[in-house]
């Protein structure tokens, strides 16, 4: 079986010659720095300095060919991307200052190399209005997708391996925390102050729906329920 193979034959509730493999397709699939530096290490791969949504504060490295192919990954991904203003602000930042996304959250350099979620623009933010207020980026900006189509199109032309978007930079949980900080928001999960979780899960699940982050759509109606009934 070709990869792509194997892999819709295993979506087909099927059973496929082996199980199919995500490597490297997403950032809960990837490497970071370390580790994939290890594995060069082991197979004799020179390693590269790529990272996936050219983001090196995250650490995720974007696998080459080479190590896609000696992981045996049946999967090749395409990413989001940050609009065109924010990589060209990270690009010109001072060094060793905090990255910043989109969603005026960022990274700060916790230790030479080392860089932590810290930013985080809500953190302070008790009511509606306050969260309302905030200006939301826009999820309309076409540099976000401009080179989706192409990505897609050539691996797909290609037809060896199966194609996964993983809109990552979109993802509620993931976006809720970078904006009120991780013990905020669990703060406010444990102690049901609804006012501080509900509110920013409402915008950004409308941002998900307005970019097409169909997957989105449960995990905000699950978190409601949470805050609406225990459930």
């Amino acid at each position: 079986m070709t990869p792509r193979e194997r892999v819709l034959t295993a979506l087909d509730h099927r059973e496929p010659d082996r199980v199919p493999i995500i490597i490297g397709a997403s950032n809960a699939t990837g490497l970071k720095k370390l580790p994939y530096r290890r594995v060069c290490e082991l197979t004799g791969i020179p390693p590269v300095d790529d990272y996936i949504y050219d983001w090196p504060e995250l650490g995720t490295i974007r696998l080459d060919e080479a190590m896609l192919r000696r992981l045996g990954s049946d999967v090749r991904g395409v990413w989001d991307a940050f609009p065109a203003h924010i990589r060209e602000y990270n690009r010109t930042r001072d060094p060793h200052s905090p990255f910043r996304d989109d969603w005026a959250g960022g990274h700060v350099e916790a230790a030479d190399g080392s860089w932590f979620p810290g930013v985080h623009p809500l953190a302070d933010a008790t009511t509606i209005d306050e969260i309302e207020a905030f200006p939301w980026p826009d999820m309309d900006d076409p540099t976000r997708v401009e080179h989706v189509r192409a990505a897609a199109a050539s691996l797909r032309a290609d037809g060896e391996f199966a194609v996964m978007a993983t809109p990552w930079l979109v993802f509620p949980f993931e976006r809720s925390t970078g904006l009120q900080g991780m013990e905020n928001l669990a703060g406010a999960l444990v102690a049901f102050r609804g006012i501080q979780v509900q509110a920013s899960f409402d915008e950004i699940g409308q941002a998900a729906v307005h970019a097409g982050k169909v997957s989105s759509i449960g995990m905000v109606g699950h978190v409601h329920r949470i805050l609406t009934d225990g459930t």
